[in-house]
């Protein structure tokens, strides 16, 4: 089963854009739609998507807003925000709070999926670097995780584990058993 397209939050108040948008974006994610602030906001709560495309200016709730209160909330400071605006100054100052990129209007279809896909597969790669890797160990109904970077080294026979460090402490040395799973 294939895992579903990533989604994608686009917020503009205007439709013309954010047709644009949706027709070049539509074939590699999913798409949702918000034409003001407080309603990106209420999709962000209620979707949280895998991206979000940001004007600037919008009528009750700028970009800059949203933003801001994206940033403030942990539950949602880590969903990457491309600003799209033909307002640079704005846009930069956005890219020095949190957003990771900018876009000037109007842009063209081709540039909004190249730019769009890099920022994604660079916030991929960020969390895989940073994810919690583990070594998953079960011994009969036991289930234990363990870091990879542990001291110790694990070993299986059959179906014993058991663990050993090298070099061994001061004054240990192995059973005279040439098997490790007679150790236990």
């Amino acid at each position: 089963m294939t895992s579903p397209l990533p989604l994608l939050l686009l917020v503009d108040d205007s439709e013309a854009i954010l047709e644009m948008e949706q027709a070049a974006l539509s074939r590699h994610y999913r798409i949702s739609l918000a034409r003001n602030g407080a309603e990106a906001l209420a999709r962000v709560a209620q979707e949280r998507p895998d991206g979000i495309l940001l004007d600037l200016s919008m009528p009750d709730m700028d970009g800059d807003e949203v933003l801001a209160r994206l940033q403030r909330d942990p539950r949602t400071a880590s969903i990457p925000v491309l600003i799209v605006s033909s307002e640079t100054e704005r846009a930069d100052a956005c890219l020095e709070r949190g957003a990771l990129a900018s876009l000037h209007k109007p842009v063209a279809a081709a540039r909004l999926v190249s730019e769009v896909e890099r920022v994604l597969e660079q916030v991929r790669a960020a969390r895989r670097r940073q994810g919690l890797h583990i070594l998953p160990l079960q011994v009969g109904p036991l289930v234990v995780a363990l870091p990879p970077t542990w001291p110790a080294r694990w070993s299986c026979t059959g179906s014993r584990w058991w663990w050993w460090t090298w070099p061994p402490a001061s004054g240990w040395s192995p059973p005279p058993s040439s098997s490790p799973a007679s150790w236990w």
